[in-house]
């Protein structure tokens, strides 16, 4: 994978871990992208550089999430 590639995902699963975090801490409602960007140690403007809205970053979390568990399930299950 390009070095580039790399950090790509890399910051993107960070913003997507810190959401997580600062949701379950503050619900989703409450939960500002400041906090989520000074989470996940990256500024806030390159939130949106990955994501268009924070509903789409709320999305994308879920659905990541999601697929987590059920590949974790899947495994389970076989």
């Amino acid at each position: 994978m390009a070095n580039g590639t790399a950090i790509h995902i890399d910051t993107r699963q960070k913003i997507i871990n810190a959401t997580l975090l600062v949701a379950a801490k503050n619900g989703f409602d409450r939960a500002t992208t400041e906090e989520i960007s000074r989470t996940a140690g990256v500024s806030e403007g390159i939130i949106y550089h990955y994501f268009r809205s924070k509903q789409e970053l709320y999305v994308n979390m879920i659905k990541e999430r999601a697929g987590n568990y059920r590949q974790a399930l899947e495994r389970e299950i076989s």
